[in-house]
């Protein structure tokens, strides 16, 4: 009896573990159902404020940068900077940095990167390797520095400016474009100068 008893007790502990095990499996998967509805809503939420009404500009810009490219205007811009450039470092960094920033203004800083690049990669760019290099660092600062002139330099501006508005917060063009071009021009001359100076240092 008492080992009848003994065997008894030890199917019902394991009948226990077993709905214990269960219990746990089950909430496991509550849990991953939960997680994975959050994650559903939380993305239907992003959908819903993303500021789809840039969209139709951001592809104006890379459709008039391909359309540069396909009539022949990249190898002229190409040329005439590299009659520009060619032979002096202080000039690529100068004058391949505050071209750049300012078509950021002009194209928005992703399609003119990607403007900028296809010229300098241009087999009218004829330069030498040390100009190449220049105009490449200089292109990188004047893409990154020129998106602070106005709010259509950078896509995160554009985007910054659709948030704010639908938060009924107005920015003005004028009023950003004012201080971006007080303060950064200088702030671009300095950086293109210690880009110089590490170029002739260490190139």
């Amino acid at each position: 009896n008492n080992f009848e008893s003994k065997i008894e007790v030890d199917n019902n502990d394991n009948n226990n573990d077993i709905d214990n095990v269960n219990e746990v499996n089950r909430n496991n998967n509550n849990s991953k159902c939960n997680i994975c509805f959050n994650n559903i809503a939380l993305t239907i939420e992003i959908v819903k404020r993303m500021p789809w009404a840039i969209i139709p500009f951001v592809i104006g810009m890379f459709t008039l940068v391909e359309a540069l490219k396909k009539t022949g205007w990249i190898d002229l811009i190409a040329a005439l900077l590299a009659s520009i450039c060619n032979g002096c470092v202080v000039k690529s960094v100068i004058v391949i940095g505050f071209i750049s920033a300012i078509a950021c203004n002009l194209l928005n800083n992703q399609p003119m990167t990607i403007l900028m690049v296809n010229v300098l990669q241009s087999p009218q760019f004829i330069v030498g390797p040390k100009e190449q290099f220049s105009a490449m660092f200089a292109l990188i600062m004047g893409s990154n520095l020129g998106a602070n002139f106005t709010l259509i330099g950078a896509l995160a501006g554009i985007m910054w400016t659709s948030i704010l508005k639908d938060k009924k917060i107005e920015i003005q063009y004028f009023q950003f474009a004012k201080y971006g071009f007080t303060i950064m021009p200088m702030v671009l001359l300095i950086g293109c100068i210690t880009l110089i100076i590490e170029i002739e240092l260490f190139y």
